[in-house]
């Protein structure tokens, strides 16, 4: 029998990056959340540096905002992914190209994973410019508020007190 190794993070096990940038940025993300919402997004999967039109992961090709899925960050629900098996369906973090493999990008895509895990919670006020897109971003970008003091340049943890209550619960 073999064991398995525990030296690495357990949100690493079985995932293939194909970058060194890839695993670093993740790595980097996850360690920067508090475990008890690592825990939560524990089962979260990861796309990187492949079009995920070409990979079957999508069938759609441009965003709400026209912008092209093949070479932009997102994350893909299990609702959007009807067109596969219900056993084959996971949250999964879209990282196409190297540009999106920094902590600050993935930090926010597991804020809109933790959304969907928290069955949607909202709505949140937009703290951000990019925040007022949707109720979507609103939640992504205050995720990202409350775990970094200076985003954006200033202090926004406490411009939705209802959403920081949330994030503090879960940590």
């Amino acid at each position: 029998m073999t064991e398995r190794c525990t030296s690495e993070p357990r949100y690493l096990r079985v995932r293939r990056y194909g970058s060194a940038l890839f695993h670093n940025a993740i790595v980097g993300a996850f360690d920067s959340l508090p475990k008890g919402v690592r825990e939560r997004l524990d089962h979260v999967d990861f796309l990187c540096g492949v079009d995920p039109v070409w990979a079957g992961l999508t069938s759609i090709e441009t965003s709400d905002d026209g912008r092209s899925l093949r070479d932009i960050a997102y994350c893909d629900y299990l609702y959007t992914q009807k067109h596969l098996p219900a056993d084959r369906r996971r949250t999964t973090i879209v990282l196409p190209t190297e540009c999106a493999a920094n902590v600050w990008t993935i930090r926010h895509e597991l804020g809109h994973a933790l959304h969907e895990i928290l069955g949607w919670f909202g709505p949140v006020k937009p703290i951000t410019e990019y925040a007022r897109t949707n109720a979507y971003e609103a939640f992504a970008e205050a995720f990202c508020a409350w775990r970094e003091p200076g985003y954006c340049g200033r202090d926004l943890r406490s411009a939705d007190s209802r959403a920081d209550a949330l994030f503090a619960t879960l940590s």
